[in-house]
């Protein structure tokens, strides 16, 4: 978890880059195929985000089963927070893809966002399906 943790750190700060280059590309009124590129390079930062939020959740799922009862619980906050974190990440990301001119843009990248997206829902899914397989066991005294 600790790379993720790193990769989520090393995400938020490259988001506020993108976001300042696309705000000073399109304020100094650059060609438009600059401030297509920066607005693409804000947008996709929030979209690895979600990737990154997928990973977690991936982790989450393939541990579930060994850990102990007690720590479903723990387990079971951090798939919200997750989960929050892509919706949150597809908001900002929606945001800048308004700003792009080709229509046909806006609607492929909003389909590969919403498809990110509908994969860490699905990945939710399973996940607390596989938590409620786990009610009623007891674990072993450590």
């Amino acid at each position: 978890m600790t790379g993720l943790l790193e990769r989520f750190e090393m995400l938020i700060e490259e988001d506020g880059r993108a976001y300042a280059r696309m705000s000073k590309v399109r304020a100094q009124g650059a060609e438009e195929d600059a401030i297509v590129e920066a607005v693409e390079e804000a947008a996709m930062v929030p979209l690895r985000m979600i990737r990154a939020s997928i990973e977690g959740l991936e982790l989450i799922l393939e541990s579930i089963q060994e850990c102990r009862v007690y720590l479903v619980a723990d387990l079971q906050v951090s798939i919200e927070l997750l989960l929050a974190v892509a919706k949150g990440a597809e908001a900002i990301a929606e945001a800048n893809v308004l700003l792009l001119e080709s229509p046909a843009s806006r609607a492929e990248f909003r389909n590969t966002l919403s498809q990110a997206v509908e994969d860490a829902k699905d990945l939710c899914a399973r996940i607390k399906m596989s938590v409620e397989s786990r009610e009623g066991v007891v674990d072993p005294d450590p």
